[in-house]
């Protein structure tokens, strides 16, 4: 089979499923990302379409009416024409013998509900190139064969053929194994440091390379590019001086140059290549004799990474091995990628749950008002304090709880509080049943996905309201007070005044009599 229909077919998948909703789930996602997708409702309907249109692979319902996924399964693997088909069970996996029946007919995975979009399509790509590179395989096979009946007049040549082949096989063929259980690991990977770990441990354990491990390029100063797994013969080569992608002399090694350009690149002989001369006697001590490096690409084709497999051979890496290694690096990528999103989401989620936690656990009323002075969540306290379950809530607005903003009123404060982007003020909130009562606001201006939000906090003051109306009403009192003694004072310090004159008085006309006597007896006396 030739490329073009290799690449062809790569895409047709039969969905076979009894539930609607399931069927047409199954459709949309796999439509959504290039496959040609065909449903079928029932077996037989599935065995009419396989007739006539051979898929690539079968998405396999066990539980339906009529004929069950087992006996499909065991038809199919019955006819010499379809038993290479793969077919992947899906069900709820009610009893563990369900799943070893489905192996049993033949099946090669089985995928349980309710559906993770990421696995679905992770298992799917994994068995749609194991069966690309097993055609692909036996298509290499059948040509060798003919190339060595053809060849076998002469025997010497014939023999070295035949090492050759075999050697080229045994390599093929532990690359494959190590790319499946790399696929398998990939599935199963829960976090990214194991991930890396194990991927590297397969690649040469399995694939039989000397060592291999995995670098990130960071973005300092030095552009260095550091280590984050390794597996294999490792000793103590990567505490050697740093790698780095920038354009020097440490940068300018296939690691560098492979994050720089984002394109594969080897080393087919490092006591040779000038570029290794940095690294060349560490690596020979260690039995290191050729390198390929791999670039790690994001979603965007941005290169974050880099894989280096390093074999203990000269010349060890043929452009099929290039080309099976740069398909397991994509894998690579593409499983830390999936782990990153859904470490992202999952942290997202804790962090709604939180703050959902959070805000039915304060004392104030919370509402996230959109432009239109709708609300988009409310807290349990708004709920008990207005009166109101949470989807009545939610169907309201701004002004049908809040008398004292009108329609017309809302596009000013909303342009004040985005400009402003806080703002305390107090109003009224109306229950459910029509009281009303004095709030305090606290309204805070964010934006999320382009769009702009208030998350207010609304604080019953009915309380406040009170002892401050009962404040003023003791204040006015004493001032009341305060003015009636301060007049009681001041009359009686009127009174004060007029007796101290009084006094005065009497004691200037004591001095004067004094005075005069004294002058008489002076007067007596001369």
């Amino acid at each position: 089979m030739n490329e073009e229909t290799t690449n062809r077919r790569s895409g047709r998948i039969l969905v076979v499923d009894d539930t609607t909703a399931n069927l047409q789930l199954l459709t949309n996602l796999l439509t959504e990302h290039g496959y040609s997708v065909y449903p079928a409702s029932d077996g037989e309907l599935a065995l009419e379409f396989i007739r006539k249109t051979l898929p690539d692979l079968i998405l396999l319902d066990i539980r339906m009416p009529g004929m069950d996924g087992f006996e499909v399964c065991r038809r199919l693997k019955a006819d010499e024409r379809t038993r290479d088909l793969p077919v992947i069970f899906i069900s709820i996996l009610e009893d563990e013998r369900d799943k070893v029946t489905g192996f049993r007919q033949g099946a090669v995975d089985y995928i349980t509900k309710p559906f993770q979009p990421e696995e679905i399509l992770a298992r799917i790509q994994t068995h749609l190139r194991l069966r690309e590179l097993t055609e692909r395989l036996e298509q290499k096979v059948a040509e060798r064969t003919g190339e060595l009946e053809s060849m076998n007049r002469v025997l010497h040549e014939e023999i070295k053929d035949r090492i050759r082949a075999e050697e080229s096989q045994r390599c093929l063929n532990r690359e494959l194994r190590a790319i499946s259980n790399c696929n398998l690991t990939l599935m199963k990977a829960e976090d990214e440091q194991t991930l890396l770990g194990e991927i590297c441990r397969i690649v040469c354990d399995e694939a039989g390379y000397r060592m291999a491990f995995v670098g990130y390029a960071e973005n300092d100063e030095a552009k260095s590019v550091q280590p984050v797994a390794y597996g294999g013969l490792e000793d103590k080569y990567l505490e050697q001086p740093m790698l780095t992608w920038a354009d020097t002399e440490r940068g300018r090694g296939p690691a560098g140059t492979a994050i720089r350009n984002g394109s594969t690149d080897c080393s087919q002989d490092i006591a040779t290549d000038p570029r290794m001369a940095p690294w060349r006697d560490n690596a020979l001590q260690r039995g290191y004799r050729s390198l390929i490096a791999l670039p790690l690409k994001d979603e965007n084709a941005h290169v974050f990474g880099v894989f280096l497999i390093y074999s203990p051979e000269p010349d060890a890496f043929t452009p099929d091995e290039i080309r099976l290694l740069e398909e397991l690096a994509g894998d690579l990528a593409f499983g830390i990628r999936i782990l990153r999103n859904r470490n992202a989401r999952r942290e997202s989620e804790r962090s709604v749950a939180l703050l959902s936690f959070a805000l039915n656990n304060v004392h104030e009323a919370a509402f996230l008002i959109d432009e239109q002075g709708r609300f988009h969540y409310v807290n349990e306290e708004s709920c008990r304090v207005l009166g109101y379950s949470r989807d009545e809530l939610l169907s309201l607005g701004v002004t049908d709880v809040d008398p004292d903003f009108p329609l017309e009123r809302w596009p000013a404060h909303w342009a004040e509080l985005k400009n402003s982007h806080s703002l305390i003020f107090e109003s009224r909130h109306k229950t459910r049943d029509g009281r009303a009562f004095p709030v305090e606001l606290s309204a805070n201006y964010l934006e999320y996905d382009g769009q702009g939000y208030n998350l207010a906090l609304a604080r019953d003051i009915t309380d406040r309201k009170r002892a401050e109306e009962e404040l003023r009403l003791l204040n006015a009192e004493l001032e009341q007070r305060v003015t009636e003694r301060t007049a009681e004072l001041e009359a009686r310090n009127a009174d004060l005044q007029k007796m101290n004159k009084v006094f005065v008085g009497r004691e200037l006309k004591m001095v004067e009599l004094k005075e005069r006597i004294k002058d008489l007896e002076t007067k007596k006396s001369g």
